[in-house]
Formats: structure tokens, C-alpha cells, sequence
């Protein structure tokens, strides 16, 4: 469509009634329902245009009268546009649901302590253990060590064995809490209601 029409007709089509036509957006994964010409577009008119993509399950013929003559009123077309989506454009728990076996849950519980991410995985996840440490480096930026804990937490000190699942193996962590700097090995960590 020429000029920001593309923006406007989803302001219009972003009603309960319509808004499944459209591609849903995932802003953290950069994938947006709108496409400028600057992103590869060729279009052999000239000017500024711009694509409102629909979801990948609705075809021309899917798209009620009302909207083709809106459509028209902008002076926009139908056209193909691909859109290429690669590892980046997933989240943590889009690509383990893909990955891991359908009988086995995303485990979606974990801190983040530091750079460290501690798992308490299930039996069901020990298996794959490394892949879901792999993703969670992948994904969370922050993170430079996984950690899983392995058996139950013993000793008066509360301590855990751990294993690194992925990243570094350093477990000294700094980060600051209520304006106080801290500073503590993790593997040595007190852990008062762990279990």
C-alpha cells in the first residue's frame, strides 16, 4: 500500500471481529505486521509502500468483502511476501516445545541469579538437560552459566551438588540488591526454602 497505509489498515483491522487476519506480532522477537519498503520489498511502482501481512493461514479468499474494498479505498493490492524467520525469532519456550519430545513439559521455572540460571529439572528433562541449558544461554542474554541441581538439598548448610548444563563453569556471582553490592559463590549458596 502506498505511503503509511499499511500502518492504518491494521489500526482498522486490529477489531476482536478481524484481528485474526492478521500476522501476530512478536515485537521481542522483531516480527511485526507491517513491512516497509526498505526491508526488500520490490515493488515495480514508485514511491514509499508498505505490506500488512496476514496471518500465514488466511488467503485472499478468506478476507471478508468489507476489507477488499477497504483495502481499495487505500489504493493497496494483494501481493506474496516471505517472510524468513530463523532460531532468533523464537523464545525460550517456542523453541523447546519444537525441540523436546511431545510427552516431555517446557520447564519454565528457573532464577536467574547473577549471570547464573539454576534449573530444578524434573526427571522427565534430565535427559535433555543439556539442550534446555543450551536455549536458555541462547535466549537470555544475561545468563553466561546454567546450572541444574542435582539430588535434594542436604547438610546444615543447605548446599546442593550441581551440574553445569551449559556456559562457563564460574559460579561466582556479583550483582547488586537494595543498593548493596554482593559478591558469593553460588555453589556455596545458603538456600533456605529450597528442597
Amino acid at each position: 500500500m502506498p505511503n503509511d497505509g499499511a500502518y492504518r489498515l491494521r489500526q482498522v483491522l486490529s477489531m476482536p471481529d478481524t484481528e485474526h487476519l492478521l500476522l501476530k506480532q512478536r515485537k521481542e522477537q522483531g516480527i511485526f505486521n507491517v513491512v516497509p519498503t526498505s526491508q526488500g520489498i520490490d515493488t515495480s511502482e514508485e514511491g514509499n509502500y508498505s505490506l500488512l501481512l496476514l496471518a500465514s493461514e488466511v488467503s485472499r479468499n478468506d478476507v471478508p468483502n468489507d476489507v477488499h474494498q477497504l483495502i481499495a479505498s487505500f489504493n493497496g493490492s494483494f501481493t506474496r511476501y516471505s517472510l524468513v524467520l530463523n532460531y532468533d525469532s523464537f523464545s525460550y519456550k517456542e523453541v523447546l516445545s519444537r525441540l523436546l519430545p511431545s510427552t516431555v513439559t517446557v520447564p519454565c521455572g528457573y532464577e536467574i541469579v547473577g549471570h547464573v540460571a539454576h534449573f530444578n529439572l524434573q526427571e522427565q528433562h534430565w535427559p535433555y538437560r543439556f539442550l534446555i541449558g543450551q536455549v536458555c544461554l541462547d535466549k537470555r542474554h544475561c545468563v553466561k552459566t546454567v546450572i541444574a541441581k542435582q539430588g535434594i538439598v542436604s547438610s546444615e548448610f543447605r548446599t546442593f551438588d550441581m551440574e553445569v548444563i551449559a556456559g562457563q563453569a564460574d559460579t561466582q556471582v556479583s550483582l547488586k540488591e537494595h543498593g548493596l553490592k554482593l559478591q558469593f559463590d553460588f555453589r556455596k549458596a545458603w538456600r533456605p526454602g529450597d528442597r
